[in-house]
């Protein structure tokens, strides 16, 4: 069966969706910051803090962006 242009962004969509709930993150698209305009495009991705029940914090705050171009593959 072959699936539909929506089809494919209602699934790649909802896949995105639980990779960012499943770390707690949230993906922002930005500019790259100079004054003229959005030169560059820029996915930064946020992950706060956790911490466990007993406040003992058990991953680190990280904001990253995301390499220009990613394909799926390692190389």
């Amino acid at each position: 069966m072959m699936l539909t242009a929506k089809e494919r962004e209602a699934t790649f969509l909802s896949d995105l969706t639980a990779l960012l709930a499943k770390h707690y993150a949230v993906l922002e698209v930005t500019d790259d910051g100079e004054s003229y305009g959005m030169q560059c495009g820029m996915c930064e991705i946020t992950m706060g803090s956790e911490w466990d029940d007993d406040d003992n914090q058990v991953s680190e705050f990280t904001c990253f962006r995301l390499p220009n171009y990613m394909d799926g593959t390692d190389g």
